[in-house]
């Protein structure tokens, strides 16, 4: 199970971790890319509960913010990466980020994988 605080309606372009490392070998081993920018996003918007399962992962929780970082001091992580965890979860995934970009589809010539088939392909 993973538990976060994150409102469960909200949508978010995750992308597959093998288009992220293609990415980035693409961009570092191929030429023409030096000053350019490639917003990568998944295929399409899900919430954390439909990646979750997309990938096999279990079942996702949505928890208050107030309990995720008492757990989180209670098993004994750093004020600092509580303080960053607050913010990325806070602020960062509140829907903000609710669109797709054409990052892979420009780097790599070919859209970006499906959650769901990647899962189904690594078994």
């Amino acid at each position: 199970m993973l538990a976060l605080p994150v409102d469960p309606a909200v949508t978010e372009p995750f992308v597959d971790a093998d288009d992220v490392a293609e990415a980035v070998v693409t961009a570092l081993l191929g030429g023409g890319h030096q000053g350019r920018i490639y917003e990568l996003t998944g295929s399409c918007l899900l919430t954390c509960a439909e990646a979750v399962a997309s990938t096999g992962g279990g079942t996702f929780l949505s928890v208050p913010m107030a309990g995720f970082v008492a757990e989180l001091r209670s098993a004994g992580e750093p004020g600092d990466a509580i303080a960053l965890l607050g913010y990325l979860f806070g602020t960062l995934l509140d829907g903000r980020n609710a669109c797709l970009g054409d990052g892979v589809q420009r780097l790599l010539g070919r859209p970006p994988r499906d959650l769901e088939a990647t899962r189904t392909a690594h078994g």
